[in-house]
């Protein structure tokens, strides 16, 4: 199956869920929905960087920015 896909799609990582995506902003919605809300991530994502994970802060930021992008508390994290 993966060389039928690399044949006709291209390279494959083998993650299901990367070879047909939904939109960032979609997955955006649905992360900050399983977190109880874009005031729990934007709270995660601000402890993040005195816990040494600069790197996943980035990404919940990414997330609340595209989960509700004219929200001005997702823009001060």
């Amino acid at each position: 199956m993966r060389n039928l896909l690399r044949l006709w799609g291209g390279w494959w990582n083998g993650n299901a869920a990367e070879l047909l995506p939904a939109a960032p902003a979609e997955q955006a919605r649905e992360i900050v929905a399983l977190a109880d809300g874009l005031e729990a991530v934007i709270a995660r994502g601000r402890s993040l960087p005195e816990a040494g994970n600069a790197k996943m802060a980035s990404h919940l930021a990414e997330w609340a920015t595209q989960a509700e992008p004219g929200r001005e508390s997702g823009q001060s994290l």
